[in-house]
């Protein structure tokens, strides 16, 4: 297990937006019975591979220290290159990262995660995962996001993503439990499209899956959610750098409002999901929109329409896992 000391916070220069792409109007007929407000409900950006792969680009230049950028940009290329065909890619270390205010090492739960046979645990408290960033990140806009989150949830969202993007491994929060071995998760998935010979590079979970109901709307921000309470990549996939480039650029979005006065970045008022939009009526922003299920879940579906054309009612009913190549989903019972 490693763990790091503290360090005190630094101060923090305003943030500046990323340049983003909209998202393409693919069709005027829906997907699904549920309508085009069930298409459009996905925040994707732009789906045509060759701007998705810039912006990308243009995130890491940007956000990530140099030391981290050439390992970040061969990484998409090895997965969104012109010649990408590759059917072995990165497998998942053995790492498993949890994180928690305090420590827990009593909780019963977490005991499932620490005892794996030949993997790292890493634990993160509020003091360590600072030391973290700021060692890893410091003196990037990543560390001026971090500044920007401040204690809290976003933070905890934000650390999850940025401890798979860099070592890779797998998360899970402290109130989970790990069900079987590690080894079998996906075991017997169904594949759709090109399928790598080697183990997935990325594992993630269906959350919550609406069927056909038409009031979808009253309750999901979105038809189809992807846990991110557990999940596992290798190192710089694609959807975890989308997922970070989308914390940023809301993130430069708020502090840019908040320096002209015009919003908040208060959270402890109603969430206004109805139709997944990324303001509440009164102006500040949900942490669904802002770091939390709804960046993670679009990440994941642009990358597998703009990689592999496969859209998102491809997710739907699952009942056994999906290989989409080099990803494994998981169904909402993730057997």
């Amino acid at each position: 297990m490693r763990s790091y000391g503290h360090s005190p916070p630094l101060p923090s220069p305003q943030l500046k937006g990323l340049d983003v792409s909209d998202t393409e109007v693919q069709s005027t007929t829906p997907l699904t019975s549920l309508g085009l407000e069930a298409d459009r409900s996905f925040h994707l950006g732009s789906t045509q591979k060759g701007l998705y792969k810039a912006e990308l680009q243009q995130f890491i230049q940007r956000a990530f220290p140099k030391g981290l950028r050439e390992r970040a940009h061969a990484s998409l290329e090895l997965y969104l290159g012109d010649t990408a065909s590759a059917l072995d890619f990165p497998e998942i270390p053995h790492n498993i990262f949890q994180t928690s205010k305090k420590d827990v090492w009593s909780d019963w739960r977490s005991s499932t995660w620490r005892d794996v046979p030949d993997y790292k645990y890493w634990f993160f408290n509020d003091g360590t995962a600072d030391k973290w960033v700021r060692d890893v990140f410091g003196g990037t806009e990543m560390e001026k996001v971090w500044d920007a989150l401040g204690p809290g949830i976003k933070r905890s969202d934000m650390l999850r993503y940025l401890l798979v993007a860099v070592e890779g491994g797998i998360y899970s929060d402290m109130d989970t439990v790990r069900l079987k071995a590690l080894d079998r998760w996906g075991h017997g998935a169904k594949t759709q499209g090109m399928r790598s010979k080697g183990l997935p590079s990325v594992f993630v979970g269906i959350e919550a899956d609406v069927g056909t109901r038409s009031d979808w709307h009253k309750w999901w921000p979105r038809p189809l959610q992807i846990v991110q309470w557990t999940f596992a990549a290798a190192p710089f996939h694609p959807i975890l750098i989308d997922t970070l480039r989308r914390v940023h650029n809301v993130t430069a979005m708020v502090e840019t409002n908040k320096a002209k006065n015009l919003t908040s970045d208060t959270t402890n008022l109603e969430e206004n999901w109805v139709g997944g939009e990324l303001l509440r009526d009164d102006g500040t922003i949900s942490i669904m929109e802002w770091t939390g299920p709804g960046v993670f879940t679009d990440s994941v579906i642009r990358y597998f329409t703009a990689e592999h054309n496969v859209t998102w009612p491809a997710l739907k009913n699952l009942h056994k896992p999906l290989r989409i190549r080099d990803t494994v989903v998981l169904p909402v019972t993730g057997k």
